[in-house]
């Protein structure tokens, strides 16, 4: 499959940072890095201050952050 046709078959939307908090069933949304996708290890606290800094940006600002892509996996349960 070329890069173009999967950029035709999967669908793009825009959410806010709050939406993308919880799952369908309204439960808190787990995300997972790839290795290759980070120069290095994210601790818990990392991920904790960087996601209050979007939240206090976000409120305060009401603006956006620069472009994140998420892909759920395939047979993810969570």
């Amino acid at each position: 499959m070329t890069e173009e046709t999967i950029k035709k078959q999967t669908p793009l939307s825009m959410r806010t940072v709050d939406e993308l908090r919880l799952n369908t069933d309204g439960q808190p949304q787990r995300y997972f890095i790839a290795n290759y996708q980070r120069g290095y290890r994210w601790s818990t606290t990392q991920v904790t201050q960087l996601l209050g800094d979007i939240r206090e940006f976000t409120i305060l600002n009401n603006s956006t952050i620069q472009s994140t892509v998420f892909q759920e996996s395939a047979g993810s349960t969570t």
